[in-house]
């Protein structure tokens, strides 16, 4: 007869030779931002984002430069720069939600009398598939 804990069903996580074959597959030095569900991803790390917030990691993520000026991210988001104020904020929640998925790191820094950057490496989907041809 089977002992309880035989027939329990297997609730562990794959063994550790699964995880390092997963983990060679999918580097985890870099995030992957998906736009069709807003997520930021990296490992078992999972930060939903608004349209906004995507939208600026996108526009940070895309621009020329490495530093984006307030005014670009403000015109990126459909907004006027002389009459929108509320940039800040989105970039505080943004950065706040950042910080606590991910043990106090940041996503981006301010730049002085220029505007933002990135600080983490962030990727789409599209250029993961480009990057391995």
């Amino acid at each position: 007869m089977p002992k309880d804990h035989d027939s329990a069903p297997n609730n562990h996580v794959h063994p550790p030779e699964i995880n390092a074959d997963r983990s060679q597959l999918y580097p985890q030095d870099f995030w992957l931002l998906t736009q069709h569900d807003r997520i930021l991803a990296k490992g078992g790390l999972r930060i939903s984002l608004t349209a906004i917030e995507s939208a600026l990691i996108k526009k940070m993520l895309h621009h020329e430069e490495r530093v984006v000026s307030k005014e670009e991210l403000i015109r990126n988001i459909g907004r006027e720069p002389e009459l929108y104020r509320g940039l800040e904020m989105c970039l505080s929640r943004l950065q706040e939600k950042f910080k606590r998925a991910n043990d106090g790191e940041r996503l981006f820094r301010a730049v002085r009398n220029r505007g933002y950057c990135l600080t983490q490496k962030i990727k789409k989907p599209l250029e993961l598939t480009q990057s391995r041809r």
